[in-house]
């Protein structure tokens, strides 16, 4: 089944929006334990409930991670997911309110002289959301998560 068939199925499913969300959490882990690049770049990739050191970073709350990657060379990936709809436009107040990030982009680009700043952010968001789209458009048969 293709990675987007699996999407498609996920959204038609009766799933309430917590458990959508907890279906797609597994499906992106499931994905960066098996997906190339990212199958050999891994030590471990936990969901957050399962991380070890959760209670060490906001004392195991909810502090907008949904997956702790563990990278072969020791360093840890926060990763949020988010299954929106097909065409949806995530926006930077949406990022902050999940994360809790309170940077005001006109500020640093104030602090740091830098008028152009918030339209190279935007480029490079661009170019990442298209590049993004390339890939899920090649993305090989996968397996549905448990």
């Amino acid at each position: 089944m293709s990675f987007r068939t699996v999407i498609e199925k996920y959204r038609k499913s009766q799933f309430s929006k917590h458990d959508l969300g907890n279906h797609f959490e597994r499906l992106m882990r499931a994905f960066l334990k098996t997906y190339q690049p990212y199958d050999n770049k891994f030590e471990n990739v936990w969901l957050w409930n399962d991380f070890p050191y959760r209670y060490e970073f906001g004392k195991g709350q909810d502090i907008g991670i949904d997956i702790v990657c563990k990278a072969t060379d020791g360093e840890y990936w926060a990763v949020q997911c988010k299954c929106y709809g097909e065409g949806a436009v995530i926006d930077k107040s949406s990022v902050d309110k999940d994360t809790h990030i309170k940077n005001d982009p006109n500020d640093w680009s104030k602090e740091h002289e830098n008028p152009r700043y918030i339209l190279d952010l935007l480029l490079k968001v661009i170019t990442v959301s298209m590049k993004t789209m390339e890939i899920v458009e090649k993305l090989p048969l996968c397996l549905e998560p448990n």
